[in-house]
């Protein structure tokens, strides 16, 4: 499972997301518990590192 994550998480999308997507995507994150949160977190780690890393240089 974690593989196929890695590899979605690797692909770019298709096609450009309109930007009211990732709104409505980042307020309902932000209504997630905390734990759950979290747990999106631990599953992305390894992704999200890489992406700050690339930020970053």
């Amino acid at each position: 499972m974690r593989q196929h994550i890695d590899t979605i998480a690797r692909k770019p999308p298709r096609k450009p997301v309109k930007p009211e997507r990732w709104v409505t995507l980042a307020d309902t994150f932000s209504r997630l518990s905390k734990t759950d949160q979290t747990r999106f977190f631990e599953a992305h780690r390894k992704r999200i590192e890489a992406w700050v890393a690339e930020d970053d240089a």
